[in-house]
């Protein structure tokens, strides 16, 4: 996993088409963002509306249409090689081929159709200022060939020809000198401009957000005024693809006093995070060269050109740590925007603080013009703050004037109301006196040293450092998002385990579902690194202005909102006069739970019979979302946890109001974990569940106005979306008889779940408005009471409703992301096949091909699983036929590379294992090469289970002693467990061997996944034991340096060290 997580944690470097970066080759300057190219669109569309697609469509393009069938290793193998052959052809000849380049398979994609990309590698090793390429500046794709091939756009913004002549050149096909450079170039190209509205949200910056939309409006502007002919007929998708790999890979040079946007011919994808190569241009070429000493066989990497991360990450879809700086305002307007909505306008006045800010912004510039000014500050990083602290003094320049604007109104002026004029006539020349002078103090500033500015003894010392605070607080609001650092760190490492979910082309099934995102995309992979990493210049920036008085409250605290006292009397009282029919054997009751804790539950004070009525419950006393004052975009959880709060506020008045007072204070549930809690969750999948969780209580409590929310602040909401989640019901409410979600039934909410339960509503009609619950067996007096929620596995339950369950036989863990990734993990840990493949070239080719070849195989054993039955795992059919006694005749089985309770594997699992094992055989010649085991195994049949038993326990034995090394060292000869699995195979019967492989397949993955995690289950049982122990501990000397732990962490450590056991049971089932 550690080679994965490199390769993962590298991949946010994505480089489809890489920038050239030098002295001589800089990041464009984006046409959307200038005068010039608005007067351009205005021109030509006259007026002309044009419709803006929707963020679901936008998502869909920036791939061209798909080719009947997706490109082969091999097709591309052959795309790769005449592309390097071309390069090599337009370079100078004295460079020998320093580099190749071949198709890779991207990791961390559980799809079928892993998506490949182009990669470089050094052919040789390579020393610092070695070069690789030679090129002429005619080999180069440029805005200025554009001019020429198509006149009528040579007044165009530079992206919109570049794009134009990328199409019509593509058009061309083998026509065109740089046919083989298109055919190289992505299908789709990874960029926030394509993001879905959820990967949007998950950047997290709006200033990102806002202008990848206004990226968006230019596209589809510039596309609607041009003619059919100059952009070759293409359609906005292939138009719009085009756009994205021109921001994506064009760099703008100045050759003899002009300027020109090119498209660099050089496609690589790249997994390393340094750059180890640049571009130097000289005498009207450009040549690539290392600038660093580069191993053979290394991957290729460009170094970057922006000044800013935001740009990086919006235009090449890239998050670099090298770049250490945040943005802090998008443009003046934004800067005016924010101080309004902080501080308000200056007397009430919008426009006299625009008008304040514009004049600093002159007198600013007039200073910089000044032959005294040496400060540097020319470029387009006006709003931007370094990761040294470094700042524009621009911005304490504009934001000081304001603060100074506001002080000298309150001094001098002393009215409300007033503008600008009425400020100048009154003052006289004193403001623009005053404007000059300041600009020259806060020239002197380039750092945020706050002590060094407090130290100044002038007239602007108070401006000066209000301008400081309102960066401190600034930064402090970009911080305060809906997730955390360390929640974004255990986001980040989910996807090492869960892979990502396709290209991230497709919309959520359920858009408000924001915690139910079943898979991750790579898009939100980017949008999650881009923000946590921009997280982490904030923080060491909020650090070089500690000596300011601000408040840091940067996340929500996890205090819980007290409310009330048990009153279980009154609750009673108030069924009674409320039409709930209870059974008199039946009593609300507090209980011992297995970890000590006192509970809620309902007991049975005498004995029961099977099919006896223990309650009715009226449906019209359910508490659920029938109102329709909430507005915005928030879901059926958010709405009813809103409605319980608008009812709570209402106190004794409301109609639930005993209901609501009985309801449980204090949660044991995950959400409430610390931050530097997160990491003791340990299973990737449900932490990363967990994340989305927090996440989207937080976005429902800011979506939800005041009014919705009855007043009610964040830890009460908290404390409302707890209680309605792990409460509700779905239940027939409406006057129709139709369903809604999450609605709390008094009563049917006290009896607790257990997939042992003896009441029963599942199978009960409802009719005549109520709930009836019954008697499934005979329950005997003192027992405590069951119902079922459904068959939930303790990942749902350690989630929602705090609490999990010892052989819960609904329990399961997922131990690869796909079948996919099984199939890839098992070629890599049984067979050599591809040790032969020295370069990158042969083993790229040698891994897909032997994937593709296998996976075809597997994917036919896949579909016969269903007809084979009982003879790939006889324990399975038994774990289904117990869950039909418990009730659940119909569980919605989707099968998938799991395992379940008691060490059970999902069939389909053993079935795709048995099935490379048939056939990697022939690739396996190690194994044909035992001539122990052909003689012994396939000739006699040799077979004894007890024999059998004592081999597979050595063989564990071994593996479990060196399970971290599987990655580095498969299970063929040589491996130090190779001849406990001879002999394994020797005894076992020929006609089963290739099943018993696929078992012990499974057993060595659930080895290694246990391997995976930072506590081994002896440690997580002493963990748990200890924090016991303090519990019960009396005070006294006996209980010194004893230290507890929080009851959600406890929870958190019981939940998994059961998953654990669950794996280990695996292998014991092996052995036993």
């Amino acid at each position: 996993m550690a080679s994965t997580s490199k390769a993962i944690f590298s991949f946010i470097c994505l480089a489809l088409l890489l920038p050239l970066s030098s002295c001589n080759c800089v990041a464009p300057l984006y046409s959307h963002r200038t005068p010039s190219a608005h007067a351009w669109l205005a021109s030509r569309l006259r007026s002309k509306n044009v419709a803006s697609l929707s963020s679901a469509r936008w998502s869909q393009l920036g791939r061209l249409p798909p080719p009947p069938a997706p490109p082969s290793f091999t097709l591309l193998d052959s795309v790769s090689r005449q592309f390097v052959n071309w390069l090599h052809q337009h370079s100078h000849p004295s460079h020998p081929r320093n580099f190749s380049i071949t198709p890779i398979e991207r990791p961390g994609f559980k799809s079928e159709e892993i998506p490949l990309a182009l990669a470089a590698f050094a052919a040789k090793s390579l020393n610092n200022g070695d070069v690789l390429l030679d090129l002429q500046l005619d080999s180069w794709l440029s805005d200025v060939f554009a001019s020429e091939s198509i006149p009528s756009l040579k007044d165009a913004p530079w992206e919109v020809r570049l794009a134009s002549i990328l199409l019509h050149e593509r058009a061309k096909g083998s026509g065109s000198r740089w046919d083989p450079y298109i055919k190289a170039l992505p299908d789709f190209i990874f960029l926030p401009l394509f993001f879905t509205d959820l990967e949007l949200n998950n950047i997290q910056d709006a200033s990102v957000q806002d202008e990848v939309q206004r990226l968006r409006r230019f596209i589809e502007s510039t596309f609607q005024s041009l003619t059919p002919e100059e952009v070759a007929g293409s359609k906005f998708t292939e138009y719009a693809w085009a756009m994205a790999v021109t921001y994506s890979s064009a760099c703008r040079i100045i050759v003899q006093g002009t300027i020109h946007h090119v498209l660099v011919p050089f496609v690589s994808f790249s997994f390393e995070p340094n750059s180890k190569v640049t571009a130097v241009i000289a005498d009207g070429s450009i040549r690539l060269q290392a600038i660093e000493n580069i191993p053979e066989h290394s991957f290729l990497s460009m170094s970057y050109d922006h000044n800013n991360s935001s740009d990086l990450f919006i235009f090449r879809g890239i998050v670099d740590s090298k770049l250490i700086n945040v943005l802090l305002f998008s443009s003046l307007l934004d800067l005016v925007d924010w101080y309004v909505t902080s501080y308000g306008a200056l007397n009430n006045n919008k426009y006299l603080t625009l008008r304040v800010v514009q004049d600093a912004k002159v007198a600013f510039e007039n200073q910089l013009m000044s032959p005294m000014t040496t400060t540097d500050l020319s470029g387009d990083g006006l709003f931007i703050l370094g990761l040294d602290g470094s700042v524009n003094p621009r911005i304490l320049c504009l934001l000081g004037s304001l603060f100074y604007a506001k002080e000298l109104l309150a001094r001098e002026v002393g009215r409300e109301n007033m503008d600008i004029t009425n400020m100048n006539n009154m003052i006289g020349t004193q403001w623009e006196r005053d404007m000059n002078t300041m600009v020259r103090s806060f020239l002197r500033i380039s750092t945020l040293d706050c002590e060094r500015i407090m130290g100044f003894d002038d007239k602007f010392s108070n401006s000066t450092l209000s301008a400081l605070r309102a960066i401190k607080e600034r930064i402090h609001g970009l911080m305060c998002t809906s997730t955390t650092a360390e929640e974004d760190k255990a986001f980040l490492a989910a996807a090492e385990w869960d892979g990502f979910g396709g290209l991230g082309i497709s919309e959520s099934g359920c858009p408000s579902c924001r915690w139910q995102i079943e898979e991750m995309s790579f898009n939100d992979y980017l949008a999650v690194s881009y923000r946590l990493y921009r997280k982490g210049v904030l923080k060491i920036l909020i650090s070089h202005l500690s000596c300011l008085d601000v408040e840091e409250n940067i996340a929500p605290s996890n205090v819980v909102h007290q409310n009330g006292t048990d009153t279980t009397d009154q609750f009673v009282s108030w069924m009674e006069g409320n039409g709930f029919s209870i059974s008199e054997k039946l009593s609300i009751t507090h209980l011992l739970a297995g970890d000590g804790k006192l509970v809620r539950g309902v007991v049975v004070l005498k004995n029961i019979r099977r099919g006896e009525t223990l309650c009715n419950l009226p449906l019209d006393m359910g508490l659920y979302d029938n109102e329709t004052i909430v507005a915005g975009e928030v879901d059926s959880w958010d709405r009813a946890a809103a409605r319980l709060l608008r009812e709570k506020a209402k106190g004794s008045s409301s109609a639930w109001a005993s209901y609501i007072n009985i309801l449980p204070q204090n949660m044991t549930v995950p959400i409430l974990l610390e931050d530097h809690e997160l990491h003791e969750v340990q299973w990737w999948p449900v932490l990363r569940e967990l994340v989305q969780v927090r996440k989207s209580i937080r976005e429902s409590f800011s979506l939800l106005s005041v009014d919705d929310l009855a007043g009610a602040d964040f830890e009460e909401y908290r404390w409302a979306a707890m209680m309605v989640h792990s409460r509700a019901f779905t239940l027939p409410v409406f006057a129709d008889d139709h369903y809604a979600p999450y609605v709390m039934m008094p009563y049917m909410d006290m009896i607790n779940h257990h997939y042992h339960y003896q009441a029963d509503w599942m199978s009960q009609p409802i009719w005549g408005g109520k709930v009836e619950i019954v008697a499934r067996r005979d329950i005997k007096k003192g027992e405590e009471l069951f119902a079922s929620f459904g068959p939930r596995a303790n990942d749902n339950l350690f989630l929602y409703y705090g609490f999990v369950l010892k052989d819960n036989p609904f329990d399961v863990a997922g131990i690869f992301a796909s079948y996919e990734d099984g199939v890839r993990w098992f070629l890599d840990t049984w067979t050599t096949s591809c040790k032969h493949s020295v370069n990158p070239r042969s083993l790229a080719s040698c891994k897909r091909l032997r994937w593709e070849e296998q996976w075809k195989l597997a994917k036919d054993a896949l579909e016969n699983v269903s007809g084979r039955g009982a003879s790939l795992n006889r324990e399975w059919w038994h774990l289904v036929n117990l869950w039909a006694d418990m009730g659940y005749q119909y569980i919605p089985f989707q099968p998938g590379p799991t395992v379940y309770f008691a060490g059970i594997t999902d069939p389909s699992l053993i079935a795709l294992f048995e099935s490379v094992v048939n056939n990697t055989l022939q690739l396996n010649q190690t194994i044909l090469a035992t001539t122990k085991f052909k003689e012994s195994s396939l000739s006699t049949g040799v077979s004894s289970n007890q024999t059998l038993n004592v081999g597979l326990r050595s063989f564990f034995t071994c593996m479990k002693s060196h399970i971290r090394e599987l990655s580095q060292h498969p299970v063929v000869e040589g491996h130090p467990c190779w001849e406990e699995f001879v002999t394994v195979s020797e005894i076992a019967d020929a006609s089963t061997w290739s099943l018993l492989v696929g078992k012990i397949a499974v057993g060595v993955r659930c080895l290694e996944v246990l391997s995976l995690f930072p506590t081994t289950i002896e440690e997580d049982e002493a963990l748990i034991n200890a924090s016991n122990n303090s519990r019960t501990c009396v005070s006294g000397t006996s209980c010194s340096g004893r230290q507890t732990v929080s009851e959600h962490l406890q929870l958190t450590r019981e939940y998994r060290y059961l998953k654990k056991l669950m794996l280990q049971e695996v292998v014991h089932k092996l052995i036993s």
